[in-house]
């Protein structure tokens, strides 16, 4: 009964013994990060807080890139275009993730050691630290799934989410994103700055208090007829109740027109 007991211990214990090995060799290159840690938060800190409110960008709108940014280097989604948008962000310091992360990212690559950043939990175990990144793979599934049968996509409150580059490049489908004028001009301009082509897809800047996106849409060439995938990531989240209902009333009345037709 000992020796059956003992050989049911052994996984468990090789397993703990792995783990330490790796926090030992871990610890000497997090110190090593230590003072470049310092010096990027500082500059992070600075660009997510005072430059992003200096430019009116939503700090919530950085947080999503900065995930993206996290399940890249963690090898849980590959995302280079979300990486060089970051390197040329004025409201996000790609050095500052890197030297935060860095100990962590090269732990993980160099002998296996992994942490909650960047990891993805099955569904309905996700954590706090696997809820976000979750969403992206949710998302990322929708849009593999429906992305050749549409004509349109519609992504309302886009912020910098580069979802529909990684998606549609070279599909016959046109797509339209909406969100906040200086979200938009930001975005563009890190877009040129970073060289990521982006001239297929048409910016909506939208004045929510004061505009209808609705309006806007049509404006912008949007075509009733079409069959159209309306992706509505996370601004919802932030919105009371009755907008949000009132939004997919709105989606949905866009349907219904298309159905009446043939759609």
């Amino acid at each position: 009964m000992t020796d059956k007991n003992t050989k049911n211990q052994l996984p468990g214990i090789f397993r703990f013994l792995i783990k330490l090995f790796q926090i030992i060799l871990y610890i000497p290159i997090q110190i090593i990060f230590i003072p470049f840690a310092i010096i990027g938060l500082i500059d992070a800190i600075y660009k997510e807080m005072k430059k992003s409110k200096k430019l009116g960008v939503s700090f919530t709108a950085v947080q999503a890139l900065q995930y993206r940014w996290l399940m890249h280097y963690f090898n849980t989604r590959p995302d280079p275009l979300s990486v060089a948008f970051i390197k040329k962000f004025p409201c996000e310091s790609h050095f500052g993730l890197w030297s935060t992360f860095g100990a962590l990212i090269i732990s993980q690559r160099l002998f296996g050691f992994t942490t909650k950043f960047g990891k993805v939990d099955e569904p309905g175990e996700e954590t706090i630290f696997s809820t976000p990144g979750r969403r992206v793979l949710m998302f990322d599934r929708i849009m593999e799934k429906y992305v050749d049968e549409m004509e349109q996509i519609v992504i309302p409150g886009v912020g910098f989410d580069l979802i529909a580059m990684q998606f549609t490049e070279g599909k016959e489908v046109k797509v339209f994103e909406l969100d906040q004028v200086k979200t938009l001009n930001v975005k563009v301009e890190t877009l040129k700055k970073a060289g990521i082509k982006h001239d297929l897809i048409t910016y909506i800047p939208v004045d929510y208090s004061n505009e209808s996106w609705v309006n806007k849409l049509l404006e912008a060439g949007f075509d009733k007829t079409k069959k159209t995938l309306f992706l509505w990531e996370s601004v919802s989240l932030f919105l009371e109740v009755d907008i949000v209902k009132e939004t997919l009333r709105k989606m949905a009345d866009f349907y219904k027109r298309k159905k009446s037709k043939g759609f």
